[in-house]
């Protein structure tokens, strides 16, 4: 009875094994299968990565290029408002025409764009 039993659970035992090996390879042969399509479309796919990531880097690039200009608008907004500022203080002050003071104020700030120029160009030709 006992030789009995230990040959009723040997013999589940390999049932079970068997119906583990049939799982793991009808498994290997879907991952075998999925594995060739993914081969095959392994270019497609490396072009299209590269292709999103020309596409974020132009975003990137062009983010970047708003922000200077914002920058650059930003500052020639603060360089208008000072101008009006002191053309404004200069006529309180000196009490004198406008025409005069707004020569005077012109001058200086010519002065001052001058100056920028000639650096932005010195810089431009160090690069």
């Amino acid at each position: 009875m006992l030789t009995f039993f230990f040959i009723l659970i040997f013999a589940a035992e390999l049932k079970l094994a068997l119906d583990l090996i049939g799982i793991i390879r009808r498994f290997d042969a879907k991952v075998c299968v999925i594995n060739e399509q993914i081969t095959a479309i392994k270019p497609q796919i490396t072009k299209t990565f590269t292709q999103i990531r020309i596409v974020i880097n132009t975003l990137l690039l062009n983010t970047n290029k708003i922000k200077i200009k914002i920058a650059e608008k930003k500052d020639e907004y603060k360089f208008v408002l000072l101008k009006h500022i002191i053309t404004t203080a200069l006529f309180l002050a000196l009490n004198v025409k406008g025409k005069q003071a707004m020569t005077v104020v012109e001058l200086v700030f010519s002065a001052k764009d001058f100056t920028r120029s000639l650096l932005k160009l010195a810089h431009s030709l160090k690069k």
